[in-house]
């Protein structure tokens, strides 16, 4: 990524490897120096007159929320992913990116938003097995804050459906 930065500067992948760049020194746990990155990264990107590319801008947004799950500033990297949705068109990587959502709050005891994340896999996602798995999990947080109400409320909503009409989930 250095190389591809200070040697080819007028790359299709340029803003990408800085991206990356960045990542990878997250990775490593560089995180104050990922910090001052993104910020410079991010001020490069505003002052442009020519438009950065929606993947580049979701790669950016995602990047921040990784950084601020570092940091354990969960609400800063809830917003910074939230921001990275808007520039994903595919529903199973809104569908992934809601899913790492679900699964960040429930590594920090945040039930209720994971509860909520979840609802929006199952309403995203076109693939059935996802679908199910985001319903079994919801339904396995609700049994744990004892939410038999809305367990069986839940239950009820889905039981004549025909997308929930498999062997798995009965």
């Amino acid at each position: 990524f250095n190389k591809l930065i200070t040697e080819f500067p007028d790359s299709k992948y340029y803003d990408e490897g800085k991206l990356w760049l960045e990542y990878t020194h997250l990775k490593m746990g560089l995180l104050d120096v990922v910090k001052t990155n993104i910020s410079n990264i991010e001020y490069e990107f505003n002052s442009r007159k020519i438009k950065v590319k929606k993947e580049t801008l979701f790669l950016l947004y995602s990047l921040k929320g990784d950084l601020f799950v570092e940091l354990k500033d969960y609400e800063k990297a809830f917003i910074e992913f939230e921001k990275s949705l808007n520039f994903i068109k595919s529903k199973s990587k809104k569908a992934m990116m809601y899913s790492k959502l679900a699964y960040i709050c429930q590594s920090e005891n945040r039930f209720e938003e994971a509860i909520d994340y979840l609802k929006k896999v199952d309403i995203i996602s076109n693939n059935q097995e996802v679908k199910l798995e985001s319903f079994r999990n919801r339904l396995d947080i609700m049994n744990e804050l004892e939410m038999y109400n809305e367990i069986i409320f839940e239950i009820e909503e889905r039981i004549n459906l025909s997308d929930f009409q498999s062997e798995k989930l009965q």
